[in-house]
């Protein structure tokens, strides 16, 4: 795998280095991003934590691949500029995220089998509530009928 850089514009406003690259891979397979990332760190000098890549497209049958990507200085402006997807993608929050939303199924589940708890025990007293309104009712027929048959 080679790399080979075809434009590198720095960009001081939002403090990083933007490039269009273009990697050869004859006879292999498309690479990874994260060798990919590694590689740009290593020409451009920066970390590949902080190398994020935006464009990534093979060409059909000629083994090669051109990109865009951004080297940040530092991590906290990566995470300040890049949209949430690219990071995601690059690998960069996948772990953070993935326990935030493990974390937050478990809530969900704790709160609807709670949620269910609370709707058995409605049920259970509304049983309760009519099965004692039944056994009244037949109490009170038994006193009518004892009262028309004294009548009689």
């Amino acid at each position: 795998m080679e790399l080979k850089i075809l434009l590198e514009e720095e960009n001081k406003l939002f403090n990083r280095i933007e490039l269009r690259f273009e990697v050869i891979h004859e006879g292999e397979p498309t690479p990874k991003l994260s060798a990919v990332r590694s590689k740009i760190a290593l020409t451009t000098g920066g970390m590949s934590s902080h190398v994020v890549i935006d464009k990534f497209e093979t060409l059909f049958g000629i083994g090669r691949t051109i990109g865009y990507a951004r080297v940040y200085k530092t991590k906290d402006e990566m995470l300040e500029y890049e949209p949430e997807y690219l990071l995601k993608r690059n690998g960069l929050i996948a772990e953070e995220k993935q326990e935030e939303k493990q974390e937050e199924k478990k809530e969900e589940k704790q709160e609807e089998k709670q949620e269910e708890k609370q709707e058995e025990k409605k049920e259970e007293k509304k049983e309760v509530e009519v099965s004692g309104k039944e056994e009244e009712g037949v109490k009170e027929e038994g006193k009518e009928g004892k009262k028309e048959q004294e009548a009689k």
